[in-house]
């Protein structure tokens, strides 16, 4: 009787943790402001690939470099998964001393990214090093580099989206998330679709925690212009991740592409590359 007492007793434990584990989103990096909220979008992209994470588990942040892409495990120390442009999953690497980095900035030649501090690490990827490391004026979650100012664009879930430089001085004024933008885990300039330039945000908030948001630069007023990516990639539990822009994907066009973490690597035809600002917007 004792021994099926206990053997019931750990029966209930189990259940309890699966049940904790599940409440909390699992491998999820879920903002606690984070809700699903409907929020009218509009039908703007055309999907143009769906790839599964090839590893799950904390996958969360993307970038690409023009050869690769590479996500990031938030829940991780120093971990970084390297991709095709196809979507074939290739390896697991490391970067000593980055903790575990949320989204990725590329500048043509390093990444950049946080483990969600006020810490910003300069990483060769090819090399497998840490260059720098710098402070900013935010704690940097989500994050993107603009190529023609030389300055990112950084928050925390719904802090104020700070633009600095490489140095860690804020440029312009900062601006507050909303009103239908909040929980940011992604951000991506955008200076190739038509009226840019903009920022674009990878919310957990809208119906299914998976909302684009357009900003519009320099002063960072939603255009309203919103998109729920779970829209046409339905999630199984995945939840705004990562965020990134490259002409490397899709030979002709500008993506725009994201991780819903730990389920799906996405492509949304952004725009023809064209050449620049002016090029054909969305293939609605």
């Amino acid at each position: 009787m004792k021994r099926f007492t206990r053997i019931m007793t750990l029966i209930g434990a189990l259940v309890l943790s699966i049940g904790m584990v599940a409440a909390q989103g699992g491998f999820n990096d879920k903002s606690p402001e984070a809700n699903t909220n409907p929020v009218t979008s509009e039908a703007l992209f055309d999907l143009q690939f769906q790839y599964p994470c090839g590893v799950g588990g904390g996958e969360a942040g993307i970038e690409c470099d023009g050869s690769f892409f590479y996500t990031t495990k938030w829940n991780g120390t120093d971990v970084f998964y390297k991709y095709q442009l196809d979507g074939t999953y290739l390896n697991e690497f490391t970067v000593p001393g980055t903790g575990g980095i949320r989204d990725l900035a590329f500048d043509g030649t390093y990444m950049y990214g946080s483990e969600a501090t006020n810490t910003v690490r300069e990483m060769d990827f090819t090399g497998g090093t840490l260059i720098s490391s710098f402070s900013a004026p935010t704690a940097v979650r989500a994050i993107a580099w603009n190529e023609d100012d030389q300055v990112f664009y950084a928050n925390n879930w719904s802090t104020n989206i700070i633009p600095f430089n490489k140095s860690g001085v804020q440029q312009r004024t900062s601006w507050t998330p909303g009103p239908i933008g909040a929980s940011y885990y992604g951000f991506a300039y955008d200076n190739y679709s038509s009226g840019a330039p903009y920022l674009w945000g990878y919310a957990q908030t809208g119906s299914t925690n998976n909302e684009l948001v357009q900003m519009q630069l320099p002063g960072g007023a939603e255009t309203g212009v919103y998109f729920d990516v779970g829209s046409i990639i339905p999630p199984t539990t995945g939840i705004a991740g990562g965020l990134c822009i490259d002409n490397a994907f899709v030979s002709g066009y500008y993506t725009l592409a994201g991780n819903m973490q730990n389920d799906f690597l996405w492509g949304l035809e952004l725009c023809e590359d064209g050449g620049g600002p002016g090029a054909l917007y969305f293939n609605d």
